[in-house]
């Protein structure tokens, strides 16, 4: 198969309602360490606190402030500060956020502390943790982070969030996850909330590549039909370094980076240490209802008939990638149904006979979706919306022994992808 994207049009779970993470398999559960312990601060106990546990191979906990990194594991502590809780071996940093007793779980908010334990000084205490032990660490003294000297390369994103695609307006009160992975349910580091102006600032690790999601809440659950959602994609790039402006997106970001990106998945970011990359921009939009979009499709006076992957009726002679004029009625009409509705994206397969080679079908059937792309472009949708992709001959939906059969096998189908 071979995929182009003309658009790439997002999102992860955090501080969640339980007492852990997940519950973990029981013969997992039967071997993990059990720590135990009291966290105070100048000697009194941090009661109900939400504990952050960080596994110290992957890097310092957000003791700097810019972004906050996602923790391996989270556990309530009870009135008197004390916890107990089951922890895969290794060892931690332990942070403690302070927040008023049934307030809505997540990252740190405007004006509530994060205290992270210490060795007594100004160091990041470790708490290790072994398979079937059983560790009672007793008081844990905690203190704020702008008291630690312990710093890590970095490199920082800056950029704005805003209301929709071609819009300005700023986006207040997102929350933006960076992914090393972008399809995975949970970021590595999340950003403060925006505020009115839209901005957001996250500090990374350097040498690896990042993805940039947006959401107006960190939730585990995928999100709903009219949910508003963003991601850094490449509609949406102005970019400098802090060196001095440059055009095009930064380094590691759109085709500077050889990363196969494929739907529902952002442009890459990557940075040096100590660069600043910035003036990114993350459009917002709502999440479509796909199944009330193909109710209203299925309904339409001004769209064909439509069903799920169903072909659209374009005409293509053997071995040729060039609309028949035949065609461009029907693709009028998707045209101006597309036009107006600015959240949605569709992909275009294209497929092929069995004449010829395999490798020649695959690059023959992208061709024949990508002139369907551009006739849809010209007719004012943005190509940013639309996801090209070639199967060649594998999925054959007539008999290619026969001339007929060959020529309903030499088409292109739509389906909606966002």
């Amino acid at each position: 198969m071979l995929k182009k994207i003309f658009s790439v049009v997002v999102v992860a779970a955090l501080f969640v309602p339980s007492s852990s993470l997940a519950v973990p398999p029981g013969f997992m559960l039967d071997r993990m360490g059990t720590m135990l312990g009291q966290v105070v601060y100048e000697g009194k106990p941090l009661a109900n606190g939400l504990l952050a546990f960080f596994d110290i191979t992957k890097g310092l906990p957000p003791i700097a402030g810019e972004s906050g990194r996602i923790p391996d594991e989270r556990f309530f502590a009870d009135s008197d500060g004390k916890f107990s809780l089951k922890l895969l071996q290794g060892s931690y940093y332990i942070g403690v956020i302070v927040r008023e007793p049934g307030a809505p779980l997540g990252p740190p908010r405007k004006g509530e502390v994060y205290y992270f334990a210490n060795d007594g000084g100004d160091k990041l205490r470790k708490l290790a943790i072994e398979d079937y032990t059983q560790v009672d660490y007793g008081v844990i003294n905690c203190i704020l982070p702008g008291n630690f000297q312990e710093t890590e390369d970095h490199f920082i994103v800056t950029g704005t969030v805003v209301k929709g695609a071609g819009e300005d307006e700023p986006y207040p009160r997102a929350i933006i996850m960076a992914k090393t992975v972008p399809t995975a349910r949970r970021p590595e580091y999340i950003s403060a909330e925006t505020g009115a102006d839209g901005k957001f600032s996250l500090s990374l690790p350097p040498g690896k590549i990042f993805y940039l999601m947006a959401r107006t809440a960190i939730t585990g659950a995928k999100p709903e039909p009219g949910e508003e959602i963003g991601k850094y994609g490449s509609n949406s790039f102005e970019s400098q370094s802090s060196a001095a402006p440059q055009s095009g997106p930064p380094p590691g970001t759109f085709a500077e980076q050889p990363v196969k990106i494929i739907a529902d998945e952002a442009l890459p970011v990557s940075g040096e240490n100590g660069q600043v990359v910035a003036g990114l921009v993350i459009h917002m939009y709502k999440m479509p209802d796909q199944k009330a979009l193909q109710e209203e499709l299925r309904g339409a006076s001004d769209v064909p008939n439509y069903e799920e992957g169903a072909p659209i009726n374009v005409l293509f002679a053997t071995n040729s990638a060039e609309l028949d004029k035949q065609s461009f009625a029907e693709l009028d009409q998707w045209a101006r149904f597309l036009i107006g509705r600015f959240d949605t994206t569709i992909e275009l397969s294209g497929h092929t006979d069995n004449v010829g080679s395999e490798d020649y079908n695959l690059k023959l059937s992208e061709k024949r979706a990508g002139e369907v792309a551009k006739y849809l472009a010209s007719k004012g949708i943005d190509a940013l919306r639309i996801i090209v992709t070639g199967y060649g001959s594998a999925r054959p939906v007539a008999d290619n022994s026969l001339e007929d059969g060959r020529h309903k096998n030499r088409r292109v189908e739509i389906k909606f992808s966002k």
